[in-house]
């Protein structure tokens, strides 16, 4: 469960899991000069509505995109 906390000397922070996927084609260096591929991340269906849960809970205003159906 989100936010719970397992061991009362160290509390988990509250937050949402997202996903990471590798943008084809997409490499650059580094500082230190290696050559790594970025990576995007997103959200699921499912962690879209976890994230909308989150910001509820935390009074963070938004709005829902307008839907073409």
């Amino acid at each position: 469960m989100l936010g719970e906390e397992r061991d009362p000397v160290l509390p988990v922070k509250d937050h949402v899991d997202y996903s990471e996927r590798v943008k084809p084609g997409r490499k650059r260096k580094t500082a230190d000069g290696r050559v790594i591929e970025e990576k995007e991340k997103y959200l699921t269906p499912e962690q879209q509505k976890a994230a909308i849960l989150f910001w509820k809970r935390h009074g963070v205003d938004f709005t829902m995109p307008e839907t073409n159906e």
